[in-house]
């Protein structure tokens, strides 16, 4: 809970910060980040083997209400010698706090109180145990290859630091920088120079190391492969200092050396890989295959066996180029060979010899069946046959009440067939299929559909038959004072029954009517009477939905 003087002081000094606290050298404050206000408190502590010298804890105070500073100066840490000690201390008129006790060690500090009051820091300065040495600490010696930079320096007060340097080629051992303490001594002794050498280069793998007299810092060694490997790097190394240590440079390495696989041979073959590098001084052998057909037989032309060697620049190659088989065969000839509708697109000859080859090219718009390219071989025949040039027929013509069988087939090849066939009351007219030649047309004519004669079976009747098959009556016509009416149908017999469509004529004055086409059934009027230009004939119908039953007289106009 804030007091009420905490709190008055908040607002008081609200806005009001210090700068961070100043850092010490071999020690640390409890400062981390962020604005600093005024009645903040930061601690400092040193780090082991050091001692705080000056007020451990600063305040941030401010004097104006505008500015805030830190009550006092940052401490020091120093370095201390714990083996020194200090006699029994005594303060005028103060008494020696329990607490602290003999020996007293370098960095001890005693408390004393005066009556009942203990000093509090800053009222009066706490006695320290210092060391009984001489604040100054002495001269330096010169080191052998070597310098400090206190060598034009009178004297040596605490704090002090001097720094070591080594010639080229000379390695500092010991501390590089030493400094003056309050005891007087310096807190290391001087270091020294010692001439660096590179420890023997080495192992050294497949190869041979060419080695100086010494391993001195400059010295150089050189570097050679064995035979049948390369050098990858540089040929020398050099003694260097990096970091302090002696170093030589980056040695090289020998690699292996390797002839790329060996090239094949056409229509022969070798005893090495074709996909895996082949070590230098290896060997592959070469031979030839045996004979594509009776009578003929492969010959090695050339170099049986090649060794894997190097060039100047130590690479690998081969000792000589791939040798070559060649056929040995008799006086094989073949004759010219001929294509109808097409053409050698090859180079031609009189004659062609054993295995030639000839190209061929069909004519525009023929389509070649076979191969392009047919080859002599050791008989004198070409293989495999001579192709031919044919041309696919257009899709077969429809015919007028029929079809055609060509189950739905988009291409039609030279030899492709097609059977037509007529619907029902019709008859075929020609020959039943036709078929594609290589010259992409059809032999013979196409067929084609006439009306069938009717075989008639039974009654006609006035209503159309449904699930049926009907020939209808598409070219009917009247006489002058007569107009088509209604239809009549007849059964024909056939290997499928069908119907026949008859268009009847009506009177355009009267309520006779007629078959089309000049013949004429009455009805409603005396068939015994004859009217002019009229000749009698009985036909039989029958229509019960009309109530028309029996026979009646249908005439003819002459």
């Amino acid at each position: 809970m804030i007091n009420v003087m905490t709190y008055f002081l908040f607002f008081y000094f609200a806005g009001i910060f210090c700068d961070p606290p100043p850092a010490i050298k071999n020690g640390r404050n409890s400062y981390f980040s962020g604005p600093i206000p005024v009645n903040s408190v930061v601690r400092y502590s040193c780090s082991n083997s050091f001692r705080l010298i000056g007020e451990r804890i600063l305040f941030c105070i401010s004097k104006d209400k505008v500015n805030g500073f830190w009550d006092k100066a940052a401490p020091v840490c120093e370095y201390y010698d714990k083996n020194s000690i200090c006699p029994e201390p005594t303060v005028l008129g103060g008494h020696k706090s329990r607490i602290s006790r003999p020996p007293y060690r370098h960095g001890d500090s005693v408390t004393f109180t005066f009556g009942a009051e203990q000093i509090k820091p800053g009222d009066r300065p706490l006695p320290t145990c210092e060391s009984d040495f001489p604040l100054e600490c002495p001269s330096l010696p010169t080191i052998t290859h070597g310098r400090h930079t206190g060598e034009d320096v009178a004297s040596f007060a605490p704090g002090f630091s001097v720094t070591y340097s080594c010639e080229p080629g000379y390695l500092l051992l010991g501390e590089k920088t030493i400094r003056c303490l309050s005891s007087g001594n310096w807190n290391a002794v001087s270091p020294t120079c010692k001439e660096a050498e590179c420890q023997p280069p080495g192992p050294f793998l497949n190869g041979q190391i060419k080695k100086s007299e010494s391993l001195r810092v400059g010295e150089t060694v050189h570097f050679s492969c064995n035979e049948g490997y390369r050098l990858l790097g540089s040929p020398s190394s050099q003694c260097v200092i990096v970091g302090q240590r002696p170093f030589w440079t980056k040695m090289p390495i020998c690699e292996k050396i390797f002839c790329s696989p060996p090239p094949p041979i056409r229509n022969g073959r070798h005893t090495g890989s074709s996909s895996v590098n082949i070590p230098y001084g290896s060997s592959v052998t070469y031979t030839c295959d045996p004979g594509p057909e009776e009578g003929v037989n492969f010959i090695l032309i050339g170099e049986s066996t090649m060794h894997c060697t190097t060039d100047s620049q130590k690479n690998g190659i081969w000792s000589g180029p791939a040798p070559h088989c060649e056929l040995s065969v008799s006086e094989v000839r073949c004759p010219p060979p001929q294509i109808l509708r097409g053409q050698i697109s090859s180079r031609k000859k009189d004659q062609y010899s054993y295995n030639d080859t000839v190209v061929f090219a069909c004519l525009f718009g023929f389509t070649m069946k076979g191969s392009k390219e047919i080859r002599c071989n050791a008989q004198g025949a070409w293989e495999p046959s001579v192709p031919v040039c044919e041309k696919d027929c257009q899709a077969p013509p429809k015919i007028l009440h029929g079809q055609k069988e060509d189950k739905h087939v988009i291409r039609f090849d030279p030899g492709t067939s097609v059977k037509y066939s007529c619907d029902p009351g019709y008859v075929l007219v020609g020959e039943e299929s036709i078929h594609c030649t290589i010259d992409g047309v059809w032999i013979p004519t196409v067929p084609t559909c006439k009306v069938a004669e009717c075989n008639p079976s039974g009654k006609q009747v006035f209503k159309k038959p449904t699930n049926q098959i009907i020939r209808p009556d598409v070219n009917s016509s009247c006489d002058e004072g007569y107009r088509l009416s209604e239809s009549v149908y007849q059964l024909c017999q056939d290997t499928i029954p069908w119907y026949m469509e008859i268009r009847l004529c009506k009177d355009s004055y009267s309520s006779d009517w007629a078959p089309s086409l000049g013949t004429y059934i009455c009805l409603g009027c005396n068939p015994k009477k004859k009217t002019r230009r009229q000749k009698k004939k009985k036909s039989t119908f029958s229509d019960p939905e009309q109530g028309v039953k029996g026979s009646s007289i249908a005439t003819a106009v002459a």
